[in-house]
């Protein structure tokens, strides 16, 4: 999930001697984690007990209701965990009630929704012991930023089931997006292994689940939650959460949660909300517990707005890849127990970013510079405290030192780039020819710089020569043209130490897409112009009508096997396909992890946008009846909004192969059009199109599929490139 990188010459220092500030330097650094080519000494391994438990006492309360000002219960509860694997474990508890007062609980359910909440006095006061989760979860990673969960068992005190999850979460980065995908049904009230006695409700069962968005805002250490999908009561809608976390690590906030059901449905309070408090022991004992005492006040209890109470969550899971796991401490002392120079005029956080790195340190020579030694941590140290994040470092034989990093808070890229480039000339081995900087918006890699004469560089960064002077000198490359700026070179001498964060980038996840997707299309239509379009609708004419041939024998198939389970298994799996793969493109596209399959991603999403617009209006200039109609497959009706007169061409089948046709060209695999068959097969299976019809949507998806893949392709990026080294010349060759 992450690294910490401990520099232990630069913690120690300040451990035994005074440093004065401009000489302080970061000790320990956060990072995503970094592939090592040969296996690394593990200098000491703390192994995980294979079971693990923990008795506690324990407080619940309801604040503020009509039945009581302060309902409580207090429980002893013993947690366990049996660990089968490093990514799978069994956790579960089990309580003993001692005092409570929940038997004044004497509301029940007002709005016309099953019961999944008020039943809470049932819950709380039926059995002396109960089972409150019982779960067993394995966790996994589909790549360096996608997390998956799948559960199952007692997932809270009032439902069991089974579910996943799924959330795309870059390192540093501060936008996270999860989905989690629950069946789950109700428990009886003795909160132990069966369902049987559960009220009037005895074997309600549902299925629930919600895209959530995840903001830490930047400001004031707000974290800005959005929830939206359905809920435990069947009804639909978002929650929002609003929370601080504190630098002690306590935390409070508010939420809300409005949904579908009407105010007059839902009863008094019109809509679910509350506020909460949580407080970890670690801020006020001597040693670490983990445990956090959780406070809510919540007075009004209804089943419309109702979320699964799930443990285990990957946001949780992953909090490791937070950059502010490292900055929890305790609150700073007053100021009358501080020396003047650390006195604070007030709590309001300085937004002014760091000063430009300008220090002057003696050049290494490049037989130090390797991975892992100081000199190489001391320039990721510079970096990171500029505000660069997810930071690596290479030095080659050809004497090329190359820079990858992301900043979230300084832009252009130009100004980016240029505070990068001032801080790791001074710290780069004297033998350096060339400083290549790859810049990454949060964890994908939009741009490159490369800097071929370094003294001239250095005296462009003294104000000696200008800009045109250095201008021959540099190379910019644009990996996502949707960032592309008028002059590459515009703001690479900006001083500015004033971090200018981009709002709007900081609410939508990768903003620079939208871009990316213009110049996408624009290419694509320059690719389209040297399409031999009279071949190509020839061949196509051609194929519609051969199929032609099928239309009735294979409608009068489906017709006479209407009934047969794995035509309607196969209609129902074919007919979902192109969604879930437009879906499953796109976030291919917006994890950057591999440039490459982004941005195959980026030109399947695209084809299929455009597969779908085009085969739209297809349909309502041809007019073509359906099967269903009784017409024939002769009938046409052009300009008709009717929906009868929609066959020609399959939408389906249009956005299948266009998603399709990207990744079997670009990584070789013709079996995928196999898989973009199962949507023609389910399309006449359905009887909503004629053969010729899904024929026709294959090869509109096809061509566009070709014509934004061949569009995409990088253009003399994996050249030959000659290098002088140390040693001789060296020829290189990036192979994808």
């Amino acid at each position: 999930i992450a690294e910490h990188v401990i520099d232990r010459d630069a913690w120690v220092k300040p451990q035994t001697q005074p440093v004065p500030p401009s000489e302080q330097r970061i000790a320990v650094i956060a990072r995503a984690p970094v592939k090592s080519e040969e296996p690394l000494a593990i200098l000491h391994n703390n192994p995980r007990l294979k079971f693990e438990h923990d008795l506690r006492f324990g407080y619940g309360q309801t604040l503020g209701g009509p039945d009581g000002f302060v309902l409580f219960q207090v429980y002893a509860q013993e947690q366990a965990r049996l660990w089968l694997r490093d990514d799978t474990w069994i956790d579960g508890s089990l309580s003993l009630r001692l005092i409570d007062n929940y038997n004044k609980y004497k509301q029940t359910s007002v709005e016309n929704l099953p019961r999944v909440r008020t039943y809470l006095r049932e819950y709380a006061t039926t059995s002396k012991v109960t089972i409150p989760n019982l779960q067993l979860t394995h966790v996994g990673k589909l790549t360096d930023n996608q997390y998956y969960s799948v559960y199952g068992g007692y997932l809270e005190d009032m439902f069991a089931g089974v579910g996943g999850e799924w959330l795309y979460r870059p390192f540093a980065s501060r936008l996270a997006l999860g989905v989690d995908v629950n069946e789950v049904k109700q428990r009886n009230f003795r909160e132990n292994l069966n369902f049987r006695n559960a009220g009037t409700q005895t074997g309600y069962r549902t299925s629930t689940g919600h895209a959530t968005l995840y903001w830490d805002t930047g400001w004031n250490d707000i974290l800005a939650i959005v929830s939206v999908g359905r809920y435990l009561a069947r009804d639909s809608g978002a929650t929002v959460q609003l929370a601080r976390t504190f630098r002690n690590g306590v935390s409070m906030g508010a939420f809300a949660t409005k949904t579908n059901v009407s105010a007059q449905q839902f009863g008094e309070g019109s809509f679910d909300k509350g506020i909460f408090l949580n407080i970890p022991f670690d801020a006020m004992l001597s040693r670490s517990t983990g445990f956090t005492g959780n406070w809510i006040w919540k007075p009004l209890t209804r089943d419309g707005g109702a979320m699964l109470a799930r443990s285990n969550t990957l946001y949780g899971l992953t909090r490791a890849r937070n950059e502010r796991t490292l900055n929890v401490k305790p609150a700073p002392l007053p100021n009358d127990a501080l020396i003047p120079p650390d006195r604070q005029e007030s709590w309001t956080p300085k937004t002014t970013g760091p000063d430009p790195y300008t220090r002057i340190a003696q050049k290494p020579p490049a037989s130090q510079f390797e991975s892992g030694t100081s000199h190489e941590y001391r320039m990721i140290e510079a970096l990171y405290r500029q505000g660069y994040r997810n930071i690596t470092v290479q030095y080659d034989q050809s004497n090329r030192l190359t820079i990858a990093l992301s900043n979230d808070q300084i832009n252009p890229i130009s100004r980016a780039v240029g505070r990068a480039a001032r801080t790791v000339l001074p710290l780069a081995p004297r033998e350096t020819r060339e400083i290549r900087i790859t810049f990454a918006a949060r964890t994908d890699p939009v741009a490159t710089y490369e800097f071929f004469d370094l003294d001239r560089l250095g005296r462009y960064f003294s104000g000696a020569i200008g800009q045109s002077e250095l201008a021959n000198y540099v190379t910019v490359a644009y990996i996502n043209p949707g960032v592309r700026e008028k002059d590459p070179l515009e703001r690479l001498n900006d001083l500015d130490p004033e971090a200018k964060p981009q709002i709007f980038s900081a609410v939508v996840p990768e903003t620079v897409s939208f871009g990316r997707v213009t110049n996408d299309f624009a290419n694509a239509g320059r690719t389209a112009l040297d399409v031999n379009w009279m071949q190509a609708g020839a061949v196509g004419a051609s194929a519609i009508l051969a199929s032609s041939a099928l239309d009735k024998r294979a409608f009068q198939f489906a017709k006479d096997h209407q009934n047969s389970r794995w035509i309607t298994d196969g209609t129902r799996v074919g007919n979902a396909l192109p969604w879930v793969g437009l879906a499953g493109a796109a976030l291919v596209a917006l994890d950057g992890s591999d440039p490459r399959r982004s941005r195959t991603g980026f030109a399947a999403t695209e084809a299929g946008a455009a597969a779908l617009m085009i085969a739209t209006g297809l349909k309502y200039a041809v007019g073509r009846a359906r099967p269903e109609d009784g017409l024939g497959n002769h009938s046409f009706q052009t300009f008709s909004s009717n929906n009868s007169n929609s066959a020609f061409p399959s939408r389906h089948t249009s956005v299948a192969w266009a998603l399709a046709t990207p990744f079997a060209l670009e990584y070789d695999a013709p079996w995928l059009y196999g898989v973009a068959a199962m949507a023609n097969l389910a399309r006449v299976g359905s009887r909503e199109h004629w053969v010729s019809d899904t024929v026709a949507g294959s090869l509109l998806g096809y061509g566009l599929g070709r014509i934004f893949w061949e569009s995409s392709q990088p253009n003399g990026k994996n050249a030959p490139r000659v290098m002088l080294g140390r040693n001789g010349i060296h020829l290189a060759w990036e192979l994808n």
